[in-house]
Formats: structure tokens, sequence, C-alpha cells
């Protein structure tokens, strides 16, 4: 029997041998405990509500909990810190949105946060407008034409809330005052809800606010909506017209969300978290739950994930650079 000789020039390759078979195990034993998946907002806020259905849909198919932690402050920078900061076992899961990921590093330079070098992106879950809102105990305005006549009488005295410096509330309401003319004051509160407090309580002038967020408070006559921030009405408020259909020429914002997680993460287990996400994505129910909350459901295949946010986030980035965008 030929005796195998192992020489020096073996040794880097047995080990490299060595140290891949503790990974492959862990791997193929992945996930052994619950997942936490980090929400960079408020409760209470669609990103919240979005998260929690999602992370029941991939417990399934992960056959593990995921569990959610709410992380918010900064825009979201606390939490997305706190999840690339994170161990890359696959266990720490990311609510990301547009806010996260292409203008926080425009307006919070000094983070040094960099989410798509740091964060891989296992799916899109879907998007949605934002809706532009009065308080109509306040104001008696009932059209965005009345609302810019308003703010251009009386510039920087118009207050808006938002759930927080760089938020999708915050550039909604920047893109505005561009687009029109105004200047108006920023607000921000630390979440959705506060924000929506605020303008209920008479404490702002006008806000933007996601589309399942204010639905409920419209129906109620609390808040008035003027305008939605996307291209097309929203099935939810098919009365009320688009930004564009208002008169603010070029004005179109969708917000997304999605899921990510440490790009150091092994393939095997990004691969596993992929897959979850997807399978979960194409629960009827997961899909009917979103829809009712004004969601429209993503379908973007993860072959394309990276380039769509390859596309979209520098897109975006800029737009917030052009307004200006600052914290606060």
């Amino acid at each position: 029997m030929k005796r195998l000789r192992i020489t020096r020039r073996h040794l880097p390759l047995l080990a490299s041998g060595l140290l891949a078979a503790p990974a492959t195990l862990r791997a193929a034993e992945w996930p052994d405990r619950p997942l936490r998946l980090i929400v960079p907002f408020t409760p209470g806020g669609i990103t919240d509500i979005a998260s929690r259905l999602m992370a029941e849909a991939m417990s399934g198919p992960l056959g593990r909990p995921v569990v959610i932690e709410n992380r918010p402050g900064a825009g979201g920078n606390i939490g997305m810190a706190a999840a690339i900061q994170a161990e890359p076992d696959g266990y720490t899961l990311f609510h990301g949105t547009v806010a996260t990921h292409a203008i926080n590093p425009v307006i919070y330079p000094e983070a040094k946060l960099d989410p798509m070098k740091d964060l891989a992106a296992l799916g899109l879950i879907g998007s949605l407008p934002n809706v532009l809102l009065v308080n109509p105990k306040k104001h008696d305005i009932r059209s965005v034409a009345e609302l810019v006549a308003m703010a251009r009488a009386k510039p920087d005295q118009l207050t808006f809330g938002s759930f927080g410096s760089g938020s999708s509330s915050h550039f909604t309401a920047e893109l505005l005052n561009r687009q029109a003319g105004m200047r108006t004051i920023h607000v921000p509160y630390r979440g959705s809800a506060p924000a929506m407090t605020a303008l209920i309580a008479g404490e702002t002038d006008f806000s933007f606010d996601s589309l399942p967020t204010a639905v409920p408070h419209i129906r109620a006559g609390a808040v008035r909506a003027l305008a939605v921030t996307s291209a097309q009405r929203a099935v939810q408020l098919p009365d009320v017209p688009t930004m564009q259909e208002a008169g603010v020429a070029d004005y179109d914002f969708s917000l997304w969300m999605g899921l990510f997680t440490q790009s150091r993460v092994p393939a095997p287990i990004l691969a596993r978290l992929r897959d979850a996400m997807e399978t979960g994505r194409r629960d009827p129910r997961l899909r009917v739950r979103l829809t009712e909350q004004g969601v429209t459901v993503s379908d973007l295949p993860a072959a394309e994930l990276d380039a769509f946010l390859a596309r979209d986030v520098p897109r975006l980035s800029q737009a917030a650079r052009d307004l200006g965008l600052k914290a606060d």
C-alpha cells in the first residue's frame, strides 16, 4: 500500500480543511436558538408591524422563533449600528428602509455606518406611500394648494413633524418644501406614534406619515389627508390625490423596506435566511395581512435584489444631498 507523505507545502491545505469542517458543521446545525430582528424604530409604526408579520412568517421555515427587538433613535442609526456590530452568525437580522440605507449615511456622516458594505440583503418586504396630513381643527386646509399658499405667506413659521431626522416623513416633507417653494420648520420626534400625537394635539401644522398609520386617524376625523406621495393613488384612500395630481410636479416617493443581516455571515447561513424569507413572503396569510396594512408586497427575486439596491440607494442618497437634509 502506498503511504501518504505529507510535506510542508501540504500543511496550509490541511489546516484550511480542518478549519472549514467546524464551520460546515455549524452551518448544518444552524439555527439552534431563537433569532432576533432589530427594528430601528418605535413600536406601533408600519416598520414594526411589517417586521412582526415577517418574523412570524419566517419562524416556520427556520424552525425557531424570530424575536423583535425595537432599538429606536438617530433616525434608525442606533439599531443599525447594533445590527452591524453583532456577531455575524446569522442570529441577528435588521429591518432596513430607504431612510437607514440611503438617507442616514448622508445626514449622519460622522456615524461612519455603511449599510451597503456591512449588511447583506435577505429580501424586500414591500413598499408603501406616505400621506400628507393636516389637523382640520387647527387649519381648515382642504388641498395641497391651500397648504402651499399658507406656507408661502408665512415663511419659516409653519412646522412639520416627522418620526426622526432622515426618516421617510422628513424626506417627503423636505421634498415638498423644495418642489413647492416653501420654507417650514422641522420638528423631529422619536417615532411615528409621537409625531402623530403631536399633529392631533395641534403642536405641528402638517406631517407626512405612512399609509397604514395614517388611515385610522383619517377615518376617525382626527387628521385630514391632502395627498399621497406615490405615483398612483392608494387603494385605501381612492379619493385622495397623488402629490403630482395635486399640482406638485416631479413628486414620486414610495417607502421600501426589507430584511438584512451582516455581510460577514457565512454563505450557507445567508442562503438559508434568504430561502426562509422567500418562503415566508409567499405565505398567502402574510400577503393578505400586509396588504391590509397598505403595503404593496414585493415580488422582487433574490437574484435581482442587489442590483435593485445598487440602483436605488445612490439615487435616493443624491436626492437627500440635493435637499440639504441635516440631522436636527
